[in-house]
């Protein structure tokens, strides 16, 4: 298998990735080595999504006031509706431009999925606002699933329990540990483990799960047909 520049270029900033994992060791203070070291795999991820979409974390709302969980990043695509920064890449994201969510850790546990699950519960109880076309009142469509992952250096959890636990919650689609293994969900009971073999470049199964999550995240845009009601968001939504 002959590598390819930009493929090259992806291996080498893993490895920059992981550099800057062992680093971080220095700093004694726990919670601040976990969010640098976070930090730095959004960084990664910026560079390896295409450009109209936003990557920050934050929390996904919708017009009839609900929330959900604080969420690691959340991808998302303004030309629907525009997020609302606060601070630090911290936004508030309308539910209509939302395109993915994903969890980062630095140890992957069985909590860690508890959490997981929690937060795809608290997207699902939003709704989409839905303008109709001229002459049909506004109102609100269904509810709108999106793709979750997972992303960690190292994980707790053996790949048998993940595989269980990605069957119960077919919404996460990949989870991916770092120069271990990659977990994708491909629909239809169809669950694939990931891993580096000969002839494989380095980071195999993390460049597997950069390239599955492009997927996703261009059929979850190109399948959006809804058009947002901003109206609903600046006078309040009434049932």
């Amino acid at each position: 298998m002959k590598n390819n520049p930009i493929q090259n270029i992806v291996v080498s900033r893993l490895k920059g990735l992981i550099s800057q994992y062992e680093l971080a060791e220095a700093i004694e203070h726990l919670p601040t080595r976990g969010q640098l070291r976070e930090k730095y795999l959004i960084d990664f991820f910026k560079d390896v999504i295409p450009q109209r979409f936003n990557l920050d974390s934050g929390i996904i709302c919708d017009a009839e006031g609900e929330s959900s969980r604080q969420l690691d990043f959340i991808v998302s695509d303004d030309t629907f509706l525009p997020a609302m920064a606060l601070h630090d890449g911290v936004s508030l994201v309308p539910i209509e431009s939302a395109i993915m969510s994903a969890e980062i850790k630095t140890t992957l546990t069985k909590d860690s999925l508890e959490q997981v699950e929690a937060q795809n519960n608290s997207i699902e109880k939003l709704q989409y606002t839905n303008r109709k076309f001229e002459g049909e009142p506004s109102s609100n469509s269904e509810s709108v699933l999106f793709p979750s992952a997972i992303l960690a250096f190292n994980s707790k959890v053996n790949r048998d329990t993940l595989i269980d636990w990605m069957n119960r919650n077919p919404r996460t689609i990949a989870i991916c540990v770092i120069n271990q293994f990659s977990i994708l969900n491909l629909g239809k009971d169809n669950i694939e483990v990931i891993v580096k073999e000969n002839g494989h470049p380095d980071f195999w199964e993390t460049l597997v799960f950069v390239g599955k999550l492009y997927h996703a995240l261009e059929e979850v845009s190109s399948r959006r047909t809804i058009r947002p009601n901003w109206d609903l968001y600046m006078q309040g939504y009434k049932k």
